[in-house]
């Protein structure tokens, strides 16, 4: 029991450290913005350059000129990376993106010390769990908190998964909608708003993203990024081959309806395709429950009547 508490402890100031170093590392970067801005107004300010030199100079040991500013650096540019991941993959899930970073490390800290206490838990409450040797243990620490770390990641691909499931049942019926209004003089922009107030009701997904993509066609000067950000957005199949044939049909003046057109015939195809695909792999899907289910009621009604004879025969022969 010592030696599992002072694991535990252990366990806990390793945690206290890598929070402090983070905090120290977040402190720094805000500090070294407040300088770059100072420097920037005060040379903005008609100062000599000789101040805006001195100013720009700051007295660092060897061991932060060399080696702190580089891993601050490496710092801040993952940082930066992977605050914008998490707020496209935010967007691919349909919820706001603002504040993504923010969000997903609150909950990855939650997660942390809940499964930090879940295992202090099964140490205190469960013996056979805090007898096992000291490697079983880390070992079992070691997977709570990678489950604790991938949880919300896991939870996310999950409500993306579902949310393209959603966006593509509806999407041939959407493809439908825009060659008509194509045909009838619409342009792109107006064609997305109106499929978008036709499909509100069924398909809320399909409609926020052609609304948001009819809002970045009317405001971003470069049609091809809103497009794109369409297909960062509903990163699927169908959804990229859009996206493409759209840009090139922008790019090249063709008319919009024969490229929608084409394509809608193209996502039917597929999707006859992928429906008979599907059919295809019934008959291996249904071998497991044929054996389960009407094998035990065959073998009953086939030697139910010799059982019964046997057992007639034996006791009243």
């Amino acid at each position: 029991m010592a030696s599992s508490l002072l694991t535990l402890e252990t366990m806990m100031a390793m945690l206290v450290i890598g929070t402090l170093v983070m905090i120290y590392f977040y402190i720094e970067n805000v500090k070294e913005q407040k300088a770059f801005w100072e420097r920037i107004v005060r040379v903005k300010g008609k100062t000599s350059l000789m101040e805006a030199r001195l100013l720009s100079l700051r007295t660092q040991t060897w061991l932060s000129k060399f080696y702190l500013s580089n891993l601050k650096n490496l710092l801040r540019q993952t940082s930066a990376d992977t605050a914008k991941r998490y707020r496209l993959r935010f967007q691919q899930a349909g919820w706001n993106p603002q504040d993504a970073p923010l969000i997903v490390s609150i909950v990855n800290i939650g997660l942390i010390f809940l499964g930090f206490f879940f295992y202090l838990s099964l140490m205190i409450h469960i013996k056979s769990i805090a007898a096992l040797p000291f490697l079983l243990k880390i070992a079992i620490f070691s997977m709570i908190i990678f489950t604790a770390l991938r949880g919300f990641e896991y939870f996310m691909d999950f409500m993306i998964h579902k949310r393209y499931d959603r966006i593509q049942g509806g999407f041939s019926y959407a493809i439908d909608l825009m060659i008509i209004c194509t045909r009838s003089g619409f342009g792109l922009e107006r064609s997305l708003e109106k499929i978008a107030e036709e499909i509100s009701k069924y398909n809320p997904d399909l409609c926020k993203e052609f609304t948001q993509t009819a809002i970045e066609l009317t405001i971003i000067p470069e049609r091809n990024i809103a497009l794109r950000n369409l297909a960062q957005r509903v990163n699927i199949p169908v959804v990229q081959i859009l996206v493409s044939g759209l840009i090139q049909a922008e790019e090249q003046g063709a008319p919009l309806s024969n490229t929608l057109r084409m394509m809608s015939i193209e996502f039917s195809k597929q999707k006859m395709l992928d429906i008979e695909a599907k059919a295809s792999k019934l008959p291996a899907l249904l071998t497991l429950p044929l054996v389960l289910f009407l094998l035990p009621a065959m073998m009953v009604v086939l030697l139910g009547p010799a059982v019964a004879n046997l057992i007639k025969g034996h006791y009243f022969g």
